[in-house]
Formats: C-alpha cells, sequence, structure tokens
C-alpha cells in the first residue's frame, strides 16, 4: 500500500490545477542540463522506495513512527513512499593520504532524495520531507548497452558499504501521461526513461548481505536537475506529487505485486549480450553478441539451472518485486547478482539482465549479461 492511498481520491489531479504544476515543473528546472536524453544518470526523477530483508526478501513496512497515528490504527502502514530525485555532476577534491598533503579533483555524482512523508487531513497540503544527499565518485560507476535496457552499477565502500544497480529503458507513455500536462521533454514524445534502481547493503568489514535491500522504481520528470528543492520553504502537497509519481503507480505500488518464483527461473537459459569491466573508471561498454563468439564460447552459451543453483549450501536467491532477483553466491567464489527480470510478452522469451560482482575481488571485478530463457 501507497503512502497516499487511503486518502488518494482526495487530492486527484484536476485540470484546472495543471497550470499550476506546470508553473512549478519550471521554477524547480533552472540549471543546466548534465546530460543528454539518451543518459541514465542525471536530471529529475519521481517515485517509490520500498525495503526488503536481506534474510528472506519480505517487505519491510514504512517504520511506524514516519506514519500518522490514525493510520497506524486503522492498519494503514503504507508499503513504500514516495521520492523525488535530483541527479547532478559536479566537481569536488578528493582526501589527502597519509604520504602527501595535496589534494586531487574528481567528478561527482551529487543525489539529492526528497522522500515524503504520509499525511493525513490538512497535512497534505503542506507534506513533511526528508532530504539526504549521496556523493559518488563517478569513476566507480560501470555502464553498459544491453540493447533495450541501459546499466549503470556501482561498488561503494566509503562511508557505507553497498552495491548499486540501475537498469534504465525508454519506455511507451502509459495512458495517464499521454492525457496529463507535462512539460517533461526528452526530444520523444512517445517515450519516457524509466528506471528500477537496487540498493543492495553490504556489512563493511565482510561485505555479507546487510538489511534492508531498497528498490526504487522511478521515472524521469525532468533532464535538468532542481537539486532537490521542490520542497525548499514548504508547500509541497500532495497534488504535485500525485502528479509526478502518477496516480496509477500511487494507487498500485510496485512493491505490493507478487514477486516470480524460483520455479519461474528454472530450465535452459541462452546467453545473449555479454560485457565485462573494471573499478577504474573504465567499465563502460556495450554489450557483446554472444552468438558471434567463438565455438568453445558458444557451446558454453546455454546453460541450465535446476533448483539448487537458485538456492543450495552455497547459493541464496531472493526473489523481489518489481521484477528483480539477487542471488548471493558463496562458491567458489563469493558474488552477489543483480537482476532484473523481463517477462515474456508478445510471443517473445523471457529475458533477465544480470550485473554480477565479485566480492572476493573486493568488488572490482564487474560482469554484465543477458539471457533468454529457452522453453
Amino acid at each position: 500500500m501507497s503512502s497516499f492511498l487511503p486518502r488518494l481520491t482526495a487530492f486527484m489531479i484536476r485540470p484546472q490545477q495543471s497550470q499550476t504544476l506546470r508553473q512549478t515543473q519550471k521554477h524547480f528546472s533552472t540549471s543546466s542540463s548534465i546530460s543528454s536524453s539518451s543518459s541514465i544518470l542525471g536530471g529529475d526523477y519521481a517515485g517509490q522506495s520500498a525495503n526488503f530483508s536481506c534474510i528472506d526478501g519480505k517487505l519491510i513496512p514504512v517504520p511506524e513512527h514516519y506514519v500518522p497515528e490514525s493510520m497506524v490504527e486503522w492498519g494503514q502502514v503504507p508499503s513504500c513512499l514516495e521520492i523525488i530525485v535530483s541527479e547532478d555532476l559536479h566537481t569536488g577534491d578528493t582526501a589527502s593520504t597519509a604520504n602527501t598533503s595535496t589534494t586531487s579533483t574528481a567528478l561527482f555524482l551529487e543525489r539529492t532524495t526528497v522522500t515524503v512523508m504520509p499525511e493525513v487531513g490538512c497535512g497534505l497540503d503542506n507534506l513533511d520531507t526528508i532530504k539526504k544527499k549521496d556523493e559518488v565518485p563517478i569513476g566507480l560507476y560501470h555502464t553498459y548497452e544491453m540493447n533495450h535496457v541501459k546499466v549503470v552499477t556501482a561498488f561503494v565502500k566509503e562511508p557505507k558499504s553497498y552495491i548499486e544497480c540501475i537498469f534504465a529503458q525508454e519506455m511507451e507513455l502509459n495512458e495517464e501521461e499521454r492525457q496529463g500536462d507535462n512539460d517533461y521533454d526528452n526530444g520523444n514524445a512517445e517515450k519516457r526513461m524509466r528506471r528500477t534502481r537496487v540498493r543492495v547493503n553490504l556489512q563493511d568489514s565482510s561485505n555479507e548481505l546487510k538489511s534492508p535491500i531498497e528498490i526504487i522504481r522511478e521515472h524521469k520528470t525532468g533532464e535538468k536537475s532542481s537539486h532537490g528543492t521542490i520542497a525548499d520553504g514548504g508547500g509541497l502537497d500532495a497534488r504535485t506529487v500525485t502528479q509526478l509519481v502518477g496516480t496509477k503507480n500511487i494507487s498500485k505500488p510496485f512493491c505490493d505485486e507478487k514477486a516470480s518464483t524460483v520455479e519461474s527461473l528454472e530450465g535452459n537459459w541462452k546467453a545473449v549480450l555479454t560485457g565485462t569491466g573494471t573499478s577504474t573508471g573504465t567499465g563502460t561498454g556495450n554489450g557483446t553478441d554472444s552468438s558471434t563468439s567463438d565455438d568453445a564460447a558458444g557451446k558454453q552459451s546455454l546453460f541450465q539451472f535446476g533448483a539448487d543453483h537458485w538456492n543450495s549450501d552455497d547459493s541464496t536467491t531472493l526473489n523481489l518485486p518489481g521484477g528483480v532477483h539477487i542471488r548471493h553466491c558463496l562458491s567458489p567464489r563469493r558474488t552477489i547478482e543483480v537482476c532484473l527480470l523481463l517477462e515474456s510478452q508478445d510471443g517473445l522469451p523471457m529475458k533477465r539482465v544480470v550485473v554480477k560482482h565479485d566480492l572476493d575481488g573486493h568488488g572490482a571485478e564487474v560482469i554484465c549479461y543477458s539471457e533468454e530463457k529457452v522453453e
């Protein structure tokens, strides 16, 4: 259940309100764009964030101290929270080492997340928010082109250890977006960038999985970053959040969807695209069509995965909503696979895009590949 679901009808966007929101969106899009319309990083996004246990994959509800008492009493604790995200690139100084007093300049991704708190009644006109700012050296990111899915991933060690994977797709506008009055312009009026962002938290010393696992489903609302200023000074209301996130998304949050089963993953999988990189900032590349590889590699392109591949003494798979599954393998090497499952449709086979981090190599070795299921 979304944090806004119990009072959705109270702030459905009406046509006469679109002009006000359009002016608000323009006001918060004054900076220069840091990316082209095809880039995965940068700009403004809106969506929902949900947390899951690293032990059994179960949903972790929103903490009750974030929720109005009346909602708690009626058993309406939300399953996720609405978020508004701004991403910028900027330069900064890296810390000096023990052997030198000099500093060096590096490029950072700055992500500002405005998390909207659940509210009822008059509070809907002036929502409480929590603002959080994260910075990650851009050199930690690996980027891959896997046909129509673009992938960005990083293994971050400071100040906390985690793996982030972003799966981005240019997707058709839904009916609500087609009918809405929206100033978002990416040069293509028929499509919009949508991202599934997964954060796998790790124990700082051992790299063991740590709760929560966070999944964020979001779509781009502006090519130019608003620097997270949308709630500065107050006045952010539920109507604005609803139009940015989407009425359908709020009424049916992705985290309430049924996750895929391990049984659906069992069977034969064929490698389609592969790519590799390192954590030195050079891990950028296109997927390679495995059908063009040599005979030896071609013989290895079909894999049979039984139940013991997904869950055994040496491996554990968490199947999560939003088409995400995470496989933690202990042998022969300790690895984490973050996968986005693309369900079969229009007669096409089921596919999955996989990002595999080798933790024995301290996350330095990363592989990204795509597979399709062979019935």
